[in-house]
Protein backbone atom coordinates (compact mmCIF):
# COMPACT_ATOMS: atom_id res chain seq x y z
CA UNK A 1 0.00 0.00 0.00
CA UNK A 2 2.85 2.35 0.52
CA UNK A 3 4.86 1.67 -2.44
CA UNK A 4 1.19 2.52 -4.21
CA UNK A 5 1.03 5.57 -2.40
CA UNK A 6 4.24 6.81 -3.17
CA UNK A 7 3.84 5.98 -6.64
CA UNK A 8 1.05 7.70 -7.35
CA UNK A 9 2.61 10.83 -5.50
CA UNK A 10 5.88 10.83 -7.75
CA UNK A 11 2.67 10.17 -10.59
CA UNK A 12 1.37 13.42 -9.52
CA UNK A 13 4.34 15.16 -9.13
CA UNK A 14 5.63 14.32 -12.43
CA UNK A 15 2.87 15.11 -14.57
CA UNK A 16 2.83 18.60 -13.34
CA UNK A 17 0.02 18.55 -10.55
CA UNK A 18 2.30 20.88 -8.20
CA UNK A 19 2.39 23.42 -10.56
CA UNK A 20 -1.24 23.41 -10.26
CA UNK A 21 -1.96 24.18 -6.87
CA UNK A 22 1.10 26.64 -7.13
CA UNK A 23 -0.75 28.75 -10.14
CA UNK A 24 -3.84 28.12 -7.45
CA UNK A 25 -2.03 29.58 -4.74
CA UNK A 26 -0.38 32.69 -6.94
CA UNK A 27 -3.99 33.60 -7.80
CA UNK A 28 -5.06 32.88 -4.24
CA UNK A 29 -2.65 35.31 -2.68
CA UNK A 30 -3.28 37.97 -5.25
CA UNK A 31 -7.00 38.30 -5.05
CA UNK A 32 -6.52 37.69 -0.90
CA UNK A 33 -4.18 41.06 -1.36
CA UNK A 34 -6.37 43.12 -3.58
CA UNK A 35 -9.18 42.26 -1.28
CA UNK A 36 -7.19 43.04 2.22
CA UNK A 37 -5.17 45.96 0.77
CA UNK A 38 -6.45 47.67 -2.54
CA UNK A 39 -10.01 47.40 -1.86
CA UNK A 40 -9.72 49.81 1.65
CA UNK A 41 -8.04 52.36 -0.42
CA UNK A 42 -10.72 52.21 -2.82
CA UNK A 43 -13.44 52.80 -0.51
CA UNK A 44 -11.70 54.94 1.59
CA UNK A 45 -10.73 57.49 -1.79
CA UNK A 46 -14.76 57.27 -2.84
CA UNK A 47 -15.45 58.54 0.55
CA UNK A 48 -13.41 61.06 1.03
CA UNK A 49 -14.34 62.46 -2.89
CA UNK A 50 -17.95 62.30 -1.80
CA UNK A 51 -16.84 64.15 1.50
CA UNK A 52 -15.26 66.77 -0.62
CA UNK A 53 -18.00 67.24 -3.02
CA UNK A 54 -20.87 67.57 -0.37
CA UNK A 55 -18.33 70.16 1.59
CA UNK A 56 -18.16 72.41 -1.35
CA UNK A 57 -22.07 72.30 -2.28
CA UNK A 58 -22.41 73.77 1.24
CA UNK A 59 -26.13 74.21 2.09
CA UNK A 60 -27.05 72.62 -0.94
CA UNK A 61 -25.76 69.16 -0.40
CA UNK A 62 -27.71 66.45 1.29
CA UNK A 63 -25.31 65.60 3.74
CA UNK A 64 -23.91 67.68 6.06
CA UNK A 65 -20.04 67.05 7.98
CA UNK A 66 -21.22 67.72 11.08
CA UNK A 67 -23.01 63.92 10.72
CA UNK A 68 -21.13 61.01 12.71
CA UNK A 69 -21.90 59.40 9.70
CA UNK A 70 -20.62 61.71 6.98
CA UNK A 71 -17.37 59.54 6.15
CA UNK A 72 -18.71 56.57 6.86
CA UNK A 73 -17.41 52.94 6.97
CA UNK A 74 -13.71 52.23 8.63
CA UNK A 75 -13.34 56.14 9.15
CA UNK A 76 -16.17 56.73 10.95
CA UNK A 77 -14.52 56.34 14.47
CA UNK A 78 -12.13 59.06 13.90
CA UNK A 79 -14.75 61.19 12.11
CA UNK A 80 -16.75 61.45 15.80
CA UNK A 81 -14.05 61.84 17.74
CA UNK A 82 -13.25 64.72 15.68
CA UNK A 83 -16.53 66.01 16.02
CA UNK A 84 -16.42 66.09 19.08
CA UNK A 85 -13.31 67.80 20.16
CA UNK A 86 -14.75 70.47 17.36
CA UNK A 87 -17.96 70.89 19.44
CA UNK A 88 -15.35 71.41 22.40
CA UNK A 89 -13.38 74.05 20.91
CA UNK A 90 -15.75 76.14 19.59
CA UNK A 91 -17.91 75.90 22.93
CA UNK A 92 -15.34 76.75 24.87
CA UNK A 93 -12.66 78.91 22.54
CA UNK A 94 -14.47 79.55 19.49
CA UNK A 95 -11.15 77.45 17.89
CA UNK A 96 -11.33 74.51 15.79
CA UNK A 97 -9.71 71.15 15.54
CA UNK A 98 -7.35 70.11 13.08
CA UNK A 99 -8.58 66.87 10.87
CA UNK A 100 -5.43 66.25 9.95
CA UNK A 101 -4.75 64.76 13.15
CA UNK A 102 -8.21 62.78 13.17
CA UNK A 103 -7.76 61.77 9.56
CA UNK A 104 -4.82 61.02 7.85
CA UNK A 105 -3.23 57.84 6.18
CA UNK A 106 -3.30 55.23 8.86
CA UNK A 107 -7.20 55.59 8.66
CA UNK A 108 -7.60 55.60 4.36
CA UNK A 109 -5.11 52.35 4.80
CA UNK A 110 -4.77 50.67 8.30
CA UNK A 111 -1.51 49.74 9.40
CA UNK A 112 -2.38 46.12 8.58
CA UNK A 113 -3.36 46.63 4.59
CA UNK A 114 -0.02 48.57 4.59
CA UNK A 115 1.90 45.77 6.00
CA UNK A 116 0.20 43.02 3.94
CA UNK A 117 1.39 45.12 0.78
CA UNK A 118 4.03 45.45 1.63
CA UNK A 119 5.12 41.86 2.18
CA UNK A 120 2.48 40.37 -0.62
CA UNK A 121 5.11 41.17 -3.51
CA UNK A 122 7.57 39.03 -1.86
CA UNK A 123 5.28 36.36 -0.91
CA UNK A 124 4.38 36.12 -4.84
CA UNK A 125 8.03 35.77 -6.13
CA UNK A 126 8.63 33.28 -3.51
CA UNK A 127 6.18 30.77 -4.86
CA UNK A 128 6.78 31.56 -7.91
CA UNK A 129 10.36 30.30 -7.46
CA UNK A 130 9.14 27.34 -5.29
CA UNK A 131 7.26 26.19 -8.36
CA UNK A 132 11.03 26.68 -10.25
CA UNK A 133 12.65 24.69 -7.82
CA UNK A 134 9.73 22.09 -8.24
CA UNK A 135 9.69 21.93 -12.22
CA UNK A 136 13.44 21.68 -12.20
CA UNK A 137 12.71 18.42 -10.05
CA UNK A 138 10.36 17.13 -12.24
CA UNK A 139 11.63 17.90 -15.43
CA UNK A 140 15.21 17.54 -15.01
CA UNK A 141 14.53 13.88 -13.72
CA UNK A 142 14.78 11.14 -16.73
CA UNK A 143 16.03 13.74 -19.12
CA UNK A 144 19.04 12.23 -21.32
CA UNK A 145 19.72 14.62 -24.01
CA UNK A 146 20.59 18.79 -23.87
CA UNK A 147 17.54 19.43 -25.62
CA UNK A 148 15.23 18.03 -22.82
CA UNK A 149 17.02 19.62 -20.30
CA UNK A 150 16.75 22.95 -21.80
CA UNK A 151 12.92 22.46 -22.63
CA UNK A 152 12.48 21.58 -19.43
CA UNK A 153 14.31 24.26 -17.62
CA UNK A 154 12.11 26.72 -19.84
CA UNK A 155 9.19 25.10 -18.73
CA UNK A 156 10.55 25.23 -15.00
CA UNK A 157 10.81 29.34 -15.39
CA UNK A 158 7.11 29.61 -15.94
CA UNK A 159 6.10 29.87 -11.93
CA UNK A 160 9.14 32.31 -11.51
CA UNK A 161 7.66 34.54 -14.34
CA UNK A 162 3.87 34.35 -13.36
CA UNK A 163 5.12 35.06 -9.96
CA UNK A 164 7.09 38.08 -10.97
CA UNK A 165 4.78 39.45 -13.09
CA UNK A 166 1.60 38.90 -10.31
CA UNK A 167 4.12 40.65 -8.21
CA UNK A 168 4.64 43.62 -10.73
CA UNK A 169 1.28 44.38 -11.09
CA UNK A 170 0.26 43.70 -7.85
CA UNK A 171 2.95 46.28 -6.92
CA UNK A 172 1.37 48.79 -9.68
CA UNK A 173 -1.96 48.80 -8.69
CA UNK A 174 -1.40 49.54 -4.87
CA UNK A 175 0.69 52.47 -5.81
CA UNK A 176 -1.98 53.71 -8.05
CA UNK A 177 -4.52 53.48 -5.50
CA UNK A 178 -2.20 54.85 -2.62
CA UNK A 179 -2.12 57.81 -4.85
CA UNK A 180 -5.22 58.13 -5.69
CA UNK A 181 -6.25 57.93 -1.89
CA UNK A 182 -3.59 60.42 -1.21
CA UNK A 183 -5.37 62.51 -3.85
CA UNK A 184 -8.01 62.47 -2.60
CA UNK A 185 -7.27 63.29 1.10
CA UNK A 186 -5.79 66.38 0.30
CA UNK A 187 -8.74 67.29 -1.73
CA UNK A 188 -10.75 66.76 1.31
CA UNK A 189 -8.29 68.93 3.53
CA UNK A 190 -8.56 71.70 1.43
CA UNK A 191 -12.81 71.53 1.07
CA UNK A 192 -12.43 71.40 5.03
CA UNK A 193 -10.29 74.73 5.18
CA UNK A 194 -12.17 76.33 2.15
CA UNK A 195 -15.51 75.61 2.56
CA UNK A 196 -16.60 74.48 6.03
CA UNK A 197 -15.94 77.81 7.73
CA UNK A 198 -13.97 76.83 10.15
CA UNK A 199 -12.75 78.60 13.21
CA UNK A 200 -9.40 79.23 12.66
CA UNK A 201 -7.02 77.11 14.70
CA UNK A 202 -5.52 78.37 18.20
CA UNK A 203 -2.64 77.41 20.15
CA UNK A 204 -4.80 77.81 23.52
CA UNK A 205 -7.54 75.48 21.68
CA UNK A 206 -5.05 72.86 21.03
CA UNK A 207 -3.34 72.87 24.09
CA UNK A 208 -6.88 72.94 26.13
CA UNK A 209 -7.79 70.16 24.00
CA UNK A 210 -4.37 68.35 24.87
CA UNK A 211 -5.01 68.78 28.55
CA UNK A 212 -8.87 67.66 28.16
CA UNK A 213 -7.68 64.53 26.17
CA UNK A 214 -4.69 63.58 29.00
CA UNK A 215 -6.96 64.18 31.29
CA UNK A 216 -9.48 61.56 30.03
CA UNK A 217 -6.67 58.79 29.84
CA UNK A 218 -5.53 59.98 33.68
CA UNK A 219 -9.18 59.26 34.19
CA UNK A 220 -9.42 56.05 32.66
CA UNK A 221 -6.38 54.46 34.10
CA UNK A 222 -7.42 55.61 37.47
CA UNK A 223 -10.70 53.56 37.36
CA UNK A 224 -8.58 50.34 35.62
CA UNK A 225 -6.48 50.95 38.73
CA UNK A 226 -8.90 51.38 41.58
CA UNK A 227 -11.21 48.42 39.90
CA UNK A 228 -8.11 46.21 40.23
CA UNK A 229 -7.20 46.88 43.57
CA UNK A 230 -11.08 46.47 44.87
CA UNK A 231 -11.46 43.40 42.89
CA UNK A 232 -7.67 42.60 44.47
CA UNK A 233 -8.87 43.40 47.93
CA UNK A 234 -11.61 41.18 47.78
CA UNK A 235 -10.05 38.27 46.63
CA UNK A 236 -7.76 38.44 49.89
CA UNK A 237 -10.91 39.05 51.57
CA UNK A 238 -11.94 35.92 50.34
CA UNK A 239 -8.96 33.64 50.85
CA UNK A 240 -9.14 35.40 54.73
CA UNK A 241 -12.34 34.45 55.56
Amino acid sequence: MLVAVNTGMNGFFLSGGINVILYILLAAVFLFCLIRSVAPLTASRQALLRGSRAIRKGEKSKRSWREEGFLGGAMQARWSAFLKNQTFLEEQFGGSAKVEDFIGEDEICPPESAALAEAAPSIMMSLGFLGTLFGLWQGLSGTPDMDGMLSAVRLALAPSIVGGALAVLFSLIYRASMSGAQGALASFYDAMARYAALPSVDAAAQSALFEREQANHIQLLADEVTNKLAERFAQSMSKSL
